[in-house]
């Protein structure tokens, strides 16, 4: 059913193709797992968990879209299929063009505040997408931000996401990438959507940067770039995490300040962000979006047209 055109990337687990479907002609990112390049029983657990949350993920998209007849969401890549055959497991995803953020901000070096302030709003608009849906991302970091040929952002790599009866329930796994995951996964304190917030905090910080720090040497707080609480023993930066304060390069706009110290409230019930969207009478729920996130340095944002995608990108 599909031709391959091209390897596009290698990963932990297996190499990414560009497919083109046969019957369609749309083209395709494939990613194949030969079962037999899983050298233990642990990694191979771990990809099927991947995989059954991106099919359960897919389908509680799917029933919201029938329910509300709403297209899948601009910034959130689909999975169109996944299926395993005798020796390999296969997810068909979205092919997006643009590359990813941790590229942009390595080529960059440091991000203008009204482009670090357009990513962020179209992250924004995709993770209350999905906590709408009771579902916590909690992977939320550069190279998970996909852009598109245009510029727009497409949240890719669900494979630690977690459906909730409700946003309410809470979480006890420790679960997403060290240097982004919130103070309650780190102690196992339980979590809920406020710890998509917090990460999104660290990607605020990472995309207001002067150097972009891909080594592991060591770095400083004050060399944006790398997450705030960067150390090349991921046990280290937990405990930076858990007790240093950030301390912000002199680029950083009092804005972005006030609304990162916001983001990175240790304490996750008052930390910006949590609780649900409430949509007024004659609002629209991007509409709804903004007003939650009001704050000066999400002041330009048109959240209404950004979710149209008549906002041109950076």
């Amino acid at each position: 059913d599909f031709s391959i055109l091209n390897s596009i990337g290698k990963g932990a687990y297996g190499e990414v193709f560009r497919v083109r479907k046969v019957d369609s002609g749309e083209v395709y990112a494939m990613k194949v797992v030969s079962k037999e390049s899983i050298v233990n029983q642990k990694e191979k657990d771990d990809f099927e968990k991947e995989l059954q949350r991106r099919k359960h993920l897919q389908g509680i998209i799917d029933a919201e879209r029938r329910a509300l007849q709403v297209v899948d969401h601009p910034f959130i890549v689909k999975l169109h299929f996944a299926f395993r055959t005798i020796d390999r497991f296969i997810l068909v995803m979205d092919y997006v063009r643009g590359g990813d953020l941790l590229s942009l901000l390595a080529s960059k070096q440091r991000l203008p505040e009204p482009w670090a302030a357009f990513y962020a709003a179209e992250v924004i608009l995709a993770i209350e997408y999905l906590h709408e849906m009771r579902i916590l991302f909690r992977d939320l970091k550069p190279e998970n931000v996909l852009l598109d040929e245009l510029g727009h952002v497409k949240l890719t790599d669900f494979g630690h996401s977690k459906q909730a009866t409700s946003l309410q329930d809470r979480s006890f796994s420790l679960v997403g990438s060290p240097f982004y995951m919130a103070p309650e996964i780190i102690l196992g304190v339980g979590h809920g959507q406020e710890a998509d917030w917090w990460s999104l905090g660290i990607l605020i910080f990472e995309m207001l940067a002067s150097l972009h720090c891909l080594s592991l040497l060591p770095v400083t707080r004050t060399q944006v770039g790398a997450p705030p609480f960067y150390d090349k023993n991921s046990n280290s930066a937990y405990k930076r995490l858990l007790t240093e304060s950030i301390e912000y390069p002199h680029e950083v706009s009092s804005s972005a300040r006030e609304l990162l110290a916001r983001l990175l409230q240790a304490d996750s019930t008052r930390r910006f962000g949590g609780g649900v969207v409430e949509v007024q009478a004659g609002e629209s729920k991007a509409a709804a979006v903004g007003r939650k996130w009001s704050c000066a340095w999400l002041a330009q944002v048109d959240w209404v047209e950004l979710l149209k995608r008549q906002v041109d990108p950076p």
